[in-house]
């Protein structure tokens, strides 16, 4: 989506595709953005919402005013302040207005709030999930949400399903890059990581680690005791927790540092040759083999 400005010093909306260009031009008094398809958009200023799709064409024009985006099929509005309900693709009143406040459906459910607290309705207006939490949120890229009541936070599915009640400082999807295999979610805990698998819900790795736990190509670096090694998807260590510094596994390698004192030089995979506390640099690969020494020479 983009604005500019019109002949009159107006702003006005449109869309820009894939490549940059201008797919829809900038003519609407306001818009929001494509959703499965979607995007409301309002002509002129006083003028009821239409929907249209990525090549202009209207969909639908709502009877209703004050529409929100369109989700799984249904579109959330309100006919009067506090008071949300939701129409169907085909402009068919499906649920009435009896909620206090209403956001788009991902998958069967849609975060609604009844009495000052959030729940999850389902498509026939029916609270899937009861509504008691402080608040509800969408994880953004993923079809879960966030559940939080008194600053902790749980997680539920778009099915509804409750994977975890509120227990957690913190519950963030880590995975860095969309890669199933390093897809996870991090949990806070007493100030302590542990990772969870949000398709699930199962708790992989209890909170116990002192980092944010990410995965890059099936590994991660875990720290505990203020020493750094290597975890598997399992949460066993492939490299134990002795570094003082590591970097991201990568072709095979990972760079290391090591600080240590004479006595302990000789269980060390990177041999320095000097006295008293010393730092060792080098690549080495997962079964501790040194792959290139650098001695005292950093990165």
């Amino acid at each position: 989506m983009f604005v500019k400005n019109d002949a009159n010093g107006e702003a006005k909306y449109g869309f820009i595709d894939r490549a940059g260009k201008e797919g829809i031009p900038g003519k609407y008094f306001s818009a929001s953005d494509f959703s499965e398809g979607w995007a409301s958009v309002v002509l002129t200023q006083g003028s009821k919402a239409e929907f249209i799709n990525s090549d202009g064409k209207v969909l639908l024009k709502p009877a209703y005013e004050n529409v929100r985006p369109y989700g799984s099929g249904m579109i959330p509005f309100m006919n009067e302040p506090g008071k949300i309900g939701y129409t169907n693709d085909k402009d068919e009143l499906v649920i009435d207005l009896k909620f206090e406040e209403g956001l788009s459906f991902i998958g069967e459910v849609a975060p609604v709030k009844m009495n000052g607290k959030w729940g999850l309705t389902d498509k026939s207006g029916n609270m899937k999930v009861e509504a008691k939490y402080d608040g509800i949120y969408k994880v953004p890229g993923d079809q879960l949400f966030i559940t939080a009541i008194n600053q902790k936070y749980g997680l539920i599915n778009d099915q509804g399903e409750i994977l975890f009640e509120p227990t957690y400082q913190a519950v963030v999807n880590s995975s860095v890059k969309k890669n199933p295999d390093d897809y996870v979610y991090t949990l806070l805990l007493d100030d302590k990581f542990g990772i969870l698998d949000p398709k699930t819900g199962e708790i992989i790795i209890e909170p116990k680690f002192q980092n944010k736990i990410v995965y890059r190509n099936g590994y991660a670096i875990a720290q505990e005791n203020g020493k750094f090694g290597i975890i598997d998807k399992q949460g066993q260590y492939v490299l134990e927790h002795k570094f003082s510094s590591i970097g991201e596994y990568n072709h095979g390698v990972l760079p290391v540092m090591i600080d240590l004192f004479e006595d302990e030089m000789i269980d060390s995979p990177l041999k320095p040759n000097q006295e008293d506390l010393t730092s060792t640099y080098g690549f080495i690969n997962l079964d501790e083999e040194v792959v290139l020494s650098l001695g005292n020479e950093n990165f």
